[in-house]
């Protein structure tokens, strides 16, 4: 079972789901997106976003784990490393799903977006080390941490999947 806290959930706002520990595994960053703008990404060049919710998927496999990772993430202001940083800046992130799993997960996770409604508007982002198409996908509304858990391939991680929103 998955625990979630988000902000469109009343009452889930005032408990308190623990975040991800300093443990590897996978992530998807659920992103908030309020207005259009163009923004140069690396060796993507310069693309659209337009506003709507955002879905990142990545790993972390080393030191710190998921803790780090998604902690640099959640900062708005940081040097360049990866795709998404160039994007940061003008998303709010409001969750954030992961799995302690060992296996890196991330081009599998990806695979089942389009299943829960997400477009690839962006090709190759976030995916310069793997073939997959992109690691950023556009969803016109919010998708929900159920209904991606349905979808993923590996339907006995589904039940490892936690989620937190305590990101805001």
């Amino acid at each position: 079972m998955a625990a979630v806290l988000d902000k469109d959930c009343p009452g889930t706002e005032k408990k308190q789901v623990p975040g991800p520990e300093k443990h590897p595994g996978t992530y998807v960053l659920i992103f908030l997106n309020t207005r259009n703008f163009w923004a140069q990404v690396g060796q993507l060049g310069r693309v659209e976003i337009p506003p709507g919710h955002y879905l990142y998927v990545g790993s972390a496999f080393g030191p710190g784990g998921l803790k780090s990772r998604v902690a640099r993430h959640a900062r708005k202001k940081k040097v360049h490393r990866w795709h998404i940083d160039y994007l940061r800046p003008h998303f709010d992130l409001e969750s954030v799903w992961f799995t302690y799993a060992p296996a890196k997960l991330e081009c599998s996770w990806v695979q089942s977006l389009p299943d829960i409604g997400g477009r690839c508007l962006v090709p190759r982002f976030g995916a310069s080390d793997c073939s997959c198409e992109s690691h950023l996908f556009f969803f016109d509304k919010k998708p929900e941490i159920a209904d991606f858990s349905a979808h993923i391939a590996e339907e006995s991680l589904a039940e490892s999947l936690m989620g937190s929103g305590h990101f805001l």
